[in-house]
């Protein structure tokens, strides 16, 4: 063993590299297919957003190149690029998957950190997933750490993202276990300190950072492949060996995931979850409704805005997709576009909602989001009508992480898919799309099924 390197540091590398997709057990193999079909309509849906749009151009630009595709108009950049600009088109709707501890988004940028690295090696489709669980692992592992460090600050995605985008990339350049030491500590040392709460406050296009994570991940990866040394990282220190040691052996995948069915912040989906139990029970009619009452955790009250002006404003918003869900019947990406912003009976309808905070409601979250038991991710929601009448959901829970991992299977992830590009595939492209998803790992080279999936929807 090297001495620059300690018996935690190539545990950790060895863990890395040994995570291979015929290594893995059946059902996180499963589980990763179901990440991918999720990560994947997350990319595509999101490429119509302008931040998307706005990315893959400068993707183009400055990280030029013919290593992978930027889905969000279908041309080439470097690996860097693509990684980045396919980052920020997966959390363009907000409508990507959520991971345990994290208090955030790991497949936004763990799909296009491992398929744009594995487009430019000509890496096979297994690798490419094999290569993914080891970011999504990594990621856990690392928010946990983060946020052990840093709370109440919170920082988004990008921060820990970045530290789970080099093990992806050093698990598909094959890193020696010194280069992996210091592709984690390139990452973690330079990762983008992202303080998500002024974000929240006011909404804009960096949201959680996801591409820059992508982008730095894989850049650090590649930095240590030519000799470039960084720090040690947190993840090997001795406090945090029950958290790290069992990478490899202990997949967080199969409890940790939570899958949305809303297009908007994770916050505001127990409310929208109470308003559908209202609309199951009783036929509202939106203009007999004189108020919204939403009570909930504070947390999920900092979604403060009511008149969005843009689609990350509608998407860290509370009011906006209530009512939406009201008039609707939904919560899609339609619904929190810039299209429909400016919808006045929505608007209208959005200025009735009441936000109620409850201290107890709080408590519950941070349990859940912490992996402790008796926590709750909740709201409950009342409506009042012209006539007095309320309608009252009860207290509703969003059941996430492990109750969930029952809930989702093939069937319900091709359901969302079909609902995601509903308006811009027909039936039979999207039959098409999901089976060329489900197929992945059987592709030998990566760079022949991305050309496959461009040509879909021709």
């Amino acid at each position: 063993m090297s001495a620059d390197l300690t018996e935690r540091e190539a545990a950790l590398a060895q863990a890395i590299a040994g995570i291979t997709w015929e290594g893995l057990p059946a059902e996180v193999r499963e589980r990763a297919r179901l990440c991918l079909l999720d990560d994947l309509m997350s990319v595509l849906s999101g490429t119509t957003a302008r931040s998307a749009h706005i990315a893959a151009s400068v993707a183009c630009e400055v990280f030029p190149g013919d290593q992978a595709t930027v889905f969000a108009h279908g041309g080439r950049s470097s690996a860097l690029g693509a990684a980045f600009a396919n980052g920020v088109a997966a959390n363009a709707y907000d409508v990507d998957d959520c991971g345990l501890y994290t208090w955030g988004h790991p497949g936004a940028q763990a799909l296009p950190a491992a398929l744009a690295l594995g487009e430019k090696l000509g890496a096979s489709g297994a690798e490419v997933l094999a290569a993914m669980v080891v970011g999504y692992e990594v990621m856990f592992r690392a928010g946990r750490i983060w946020h052990d460090l840093h709370m109440p600050d919170y920082r988004a995605c990008g921060t820990w993202g970045s530290i789970g985008c080099a093990a992806i990339g050093a698990n598909l350049l094959r890193l020696s276990p010194l280069e992996t030491r210091h592709a984690l500590g390139i990452a973690e040392y330079h990762t983008p300190s992202l303080p998500m709460l002024r974000d929240v406050a006011e909404p804009a296009m960096v949201k959680h950072g996801i591409g820059v994570g992508a982008l730095n991940g894989l850049l650090s990866a590649e930095l240590a492949a030519r000799g470039f040394t960084g720090t040690r990282s947190l993840l090997t220190l001795e406090q945090y060996d029950a958290w790290v040691g069992d990478l490899g052996e202990r997949y967080v995948l199969l409890f940790g995931m939570s899958w949305k069915d809303f297009a908007c912040c994770l916050w505001a989906h127990a409310p929208l979850l109470a308003v559908e139990r209202i609309r199951a029970v009783h036929r509202v009619d939106p203009e007999r409704v004189r108020r919204i009452v939403v009570e909930s955790y504070p947390d999920a009250l900092q979604l403060r805005v009511v008149h969005p002006r843009t689609t990350e404003e509608a998407q860290f918003s509370i009011a906006w997709p209530v009512a939406a869900l009201l008039l609707d019947g939904e919560v899609a990406t339609e619904q929190v576009a810039d299209e429909r912003l400016a919808d006045p009976v929505l608007h209208d309808l959005a200025a009735r909602v009441e936000l109620v905070p409850s201290d107890e409601l709080q408590e519950l979250y941070v349990r859940s989001e912490t992996g402790r038991p008796g926590g709750m991710d909740a709201a409950r929601v009342t409506v009042e009508l012209d006539d007095g009448s309320v309608l009252d959901s009860g207290l509703v829970e969003h059941v996430i992480y492990e109750r969930e991992a029952a809930l989702w299977d093939r069937e319900r992830m091709e359901r969302k898919a079909r609902w995601l590009l509903r308006r811009r595939l027909d039936a039979g492209q999207l039959d098409e799309l999901i089976g060329l998803a489900w197929a992945f790992e059987e592709w030998g080279d990566v760079r022949a099924w991305v050309a496959r999936l461009l040509r879909v929807p021709d």
